[in-house]
């Protein structure tokens, strides 16, 4: 009975390392789906619902990467934080200090959802998958 439990992790562990880059995919998909049907950048509810998601997919990603060994590919990351910078800079002037940073937070969890996307389809084929 002792060794049951080792050998149903390791089968888990081997699925998660083959099936985690499409629970991504999958993760984003719903994402984008329910940020279309419920306004998602225009209601509070709905965003932190997407904002979930997204954090979600990333520590999904993030555990397989480092289970896998693979790296993170990070391109454009340089602008990416110039951008988030000059965004937190013109909200803490704004008039709406509260939608402001509603529009920040919007601003990362889009980039981060890029980078996740990147990061789990990596080949022509697995993108195509992503778009159908």
């Amino acid at each position: 009975m002792s060794s049951l439990l080792p050998r149903a992790f390791s089968r888990l562990s081997k699925r998660f390392d083959h099936y985690y880059s499409q629970i991504v995919q999958v993760g984003i998909a719903a994402c984008i789906w329910f940020s279309a049907f419920t306004n998602a950048a225009q209601d509070l509810w709905s965003a932190c619902v997407v904002f979930g998601i997204i954090t979600t997919s990333a520590l999904i990603l993030l555990a397989g990467h480092f289970r896998t060994h693979r790296p993170l590919r990070l391109p454009l990351i340089g602008p990416f934080m110039l951008l988030l910078a000059a965004f937190l800079v013109s909200a803490l002037s704004s008039f709406d200090i509260a939608t402001s940073r509603l529009e920040c937070w919007i601003w990362l969890f889009s980039i981060v959802a890029f980078y996740l996307l990147l990061n789990s389809a990596q080949t022509l084929a697995d993108l195509n998958t992503f778009f159908l």
